[in-house]
């Protein structure tokens, strides 16, 4: 990894890059292969946030 960025953002992506580079295609989250090396650690959300009422 070299030098950081100017925003968290992308050197949170920089660093996700370095210790799992099998989770990019084309230079961005291929959130599909990223749920198949997280297993069942992880949920994606596919459909729109809803807002509750209490």
């Amino acid at each position: 990894m070299e030098g950081f960025s100017q925003t968290p953002k992308e050197d949170r992506i920089k660093v996700l890059q370095f210790l799992m580079p099998e989770v990019f295609g084309e230079g961005r989250i291929d959130w599909e292969k990223l749920q198949a090396a997280l297993g069942e650690d992880i949920n994606l959300v596919t459909e729109p946030c809803q807002k509750w009422a209490f």
